[in-house]
């Protein structure tokens, strides 16, 4: 993970990627489409932009140029926050809490 910027997922169908959970652990910036559970992870602006499903190749080119042209890509505060939320809540930690309420 240390020699990217991006995790790019331009899926038309997903659940929660491991990919994007693993990327996202590794502080990476998410390029990728609004559908399935990617939303549930990627916080607009913060961790991640995320198209329409219907979005083209195009349309991904030219939110890659702007994220390399802008320097958005740089690790801030915000994304650091937006990040642990989601390793928080997808942590075997937090697995092992949940299936516990169940049982009790």
């Amino acid at each position: 993970f240390d020699r990217y910027d991006i995790c790019f997922m331009p899926s038309t169908y997903e659940g929660i990627p491991r990919i994007v959970l693993d990327s996202i652990a590794a502080g990476l910036f998410v390029v990728g489409a609004r559908v399935g559970g990617i939303p549930e992870v990627v916080t607009e602006g913060a961790n991640g932009l995320l198209l329409s499903p219907e979005a083209t190749s195009r349309d991904y080119t030219e939110v890659l140029r702007q994220l390399y042209n802008s320097g958005s890509l740089e690790p801030s505060a915000v994304r650091k926050a937006a990040n642990r939320a989601v390793i928080d809540l997808h942590s075997a930690s937090h697995y092992v809490a949940e299936v516990l309420k169940l049982y009790q």
